[in-house]
C-alpha cells in the first residue's frame, strides 16, 4: 500500500493532536512500523509538544479543529504572513509550522520528498541503506556481502564499506539509522563517519568532482582521509564545514541548533549570517542568532561513542527525548510539573532503559508506568 505523504502528515497530525480515529491510527502505526523515517519524523513532531506551553495549548485545542485544519492555516499563513489566529490555535499551529518549514526546507533541497517517505525497510528499527533507484536494504549486524544495482555491498561488526561499479556514478545514497541504533560507514574516498541514533546521512557513491561532499542530519564523529586540493564539505540544515582532513563531532538533534566539536586538524564553519575557523578543542554553536565557539569537554561530547551520555542540570523533558532517541522507545511527559524536575547524571546505553527510569524516580521524586502500546509515560 503506496500513502501519500500529504496523507501521512495528516495522520501524525492527528494523532499529535488527538484527533485520530482508531483506524488511521492502525494504518500509520504500520506505516511507522515499516518506514524508519516516518518514525524519526514522528519522534521530532511529538519532541515539539512536550514543553509546558505547548502542552497546555493542545488541552485548550477545540476538538473540531482536525489536522486538516492545522494545514490549511498553515499554507495560509505562508501567502499572508500578516494573519493570526488568536489564542492556543495559534501556539500550536505555530510548532508545526516551525518544524515542517525546517524538516522540509533541509531535506528536500537534496532529495525528493517522496523518495524520503519511500525510504523503508521490511523489518522496522533496522539501519537502512537506500539506493539512488529507490532500493532499501536492511542493514544489522550479520555479515553479508552482496551487489546492490550500481555497488557492491560489505557489512561487518555495524559497518558499512561499498564500492561502485560503475566507474563515473554521481548519484547518491542514503544511509539512516534508526533510535536505538548506531552505525559506521566507510566512504570510498577512506572517509570514516560514525553516525548515532536516528541520524541520516546522504553520500554520492564516487567522489568525482573537485570537492568531496556529504549531508548529515543528526550526530556524527567524522574521520576526514585527507586529500590535498579536493576539500571534504558537511552540510548541515543550516551551517556548512569546510575540511582538508581532519576529526570532528557534529550534532544538529535540536532543530535550529548545529554543534561542530573539533577533535584535531582544522575546519571552517559556516551559515548564511557567519564565518568561523575551529581549532582542535574548539566548538562552534550555531542558531539563528548567530554563532558561538568555545571550549569543549571531550569526555563529554563524544561518550555517545562508548554508549554513554552524560546529563547536567537536563529537565526531565530534554531527558526523555534522549530516552526516546537511546532506545528506541516513545517516552511521554504526562506530568507538568514533573517534566520542570533537573536531572544531573550519566545514562547508559549498554543497560536497560528501565535502569535510568528507576534512578529518575529515586532521585527525582517521579513515577513512570508503560502502556499497552509500549509508550512509557512519565509522572
Amino acid at each position: 500500500m503506496s500513502l501519500d505523504r500529504d496523507f501521512i502528515e495528516n495522520l501524525i497530525i492527528q494523532d499529535i493532536c488527538g484527533t485520530i480515529t482508531p483506524s488511521d491510527k492502525a494504518v500509520l502505526k504500520d506505516a511507522i512500523d515499516k518506514n524508519p523515517e516516518l518514525w524519526l519524523l514522528q519522534q521530532e513532531m511529538m519532541r515539539k509538544f512536550q514543553t509546558p506551553d505547548v502542552q497546555e495549548a493542545r488541552r485548550q485545542l477545540r476538538e473540531s479543529f482536525n489536522a486538516r485544519d492545522i494545514i490549511r492555516e498553515e499554507r495560509r499563513r505562508k501567502r499572508a504572513r500578516n494573519m493570526r489566529r488568536a489564542g492556543a490555535i495559534t501556539a500550536v499551529v505555530g510548532v508545526i509550522a516551525f518544524f515542517s518549514v525546517k524538516y522540509v526546507s533541509f531535506h528536500s533541497s537534496s532529495e525528493k520528498v517522496s523518495a524520503m517517505i519511500a525510504a523503508a525497510g521490511n523489518k522496522p528499527r533496522q539501519v537502512v541503506l537506500q539506493l539512488p533507484d529507490g532500493e532499501t536494504i536492511a542493514l544489522d549486524t550479520v555479515e553479508q556481502k552482496l551487489n546492490a544495482g550500481p555497488i557492491a555491498i560489505s557489512t561487518h561488526s555495524n559497518t558499512l564499506s561499498y564500492q561502485s561499479t560503475n566507474t563515473n556514478n554521481r548519484e547518491r545514497a542514503t544511509l539512516i539509522v534508526p533510535p536505538g541504533k548506531d552505525y559506521t560507514i566507510h566512504l570510498n574516498d577512506g572517509s570514516e563517519i560514525h553516525l548515532n541514533s536516528g541520524t541520516r546521512l546522504i553520500f554520492p557513491l564516487q567522489f568525482l568532482d573537485d570537492r568531496r561532499e556529504i549531508i548529515i542530519d543528526g550526530e556524527a564523529y567524522v574521520k576526514v582521509a585527507r586529500q590535498p586540493g579536493k576539500p571534504f564539505i558537511v552540510r548541515l540544515p543550516e551551517a556548512t564545514i569546510q575540511v582538508l582532513g581532519t576529526e570532528f563531532n557534529v550534532n544538529t538533534y535540536d532543530i535550529g541548533v548545529q554543534r561542530v566539536a573539533l577533535v584535531n586538524g582544522a575546519v571552517k564553519v559556516k551559515t548564511k549570517m557567519d564565518s568561523l575557523v575551529l581549532k582542535p578543542g574548539m566548538e562552534a554553536v550555531t542558531t539563528d542568532q548567530g554563532m558561538k565557539a568555545g571550549v569543549f569537554d571531550a569526555s563529554e561530547v563524544l561518550a555517545w561513542r562508548e554508549g554513554k551520555y552524560y546529563i547536567n542540570d537536563a529537565t526531565l523533558y530534554e531527558v526523555s527525548r534522549v530516552l526516546t532517541r537511546w532506545y528506541g522507545k516513545t517516552v511521554v511527559i504526562d506530568n507538568k510539573k514533573a517534566g520542570q524536575q533537573r536531572f544531573t547524571g550519566m545514562i547508559d546505553k549498554t543497560q536497560p532503559i528501565e535502569v535510568t527510569l528507576d534512578g529518575l524516580k529515586l532521585t527525582n521524586r517521579i513515577d513512570y508506568s508503560t502502556d499497552k502500546n509500549g509508550v512509557i509515560h512519565i509522572k
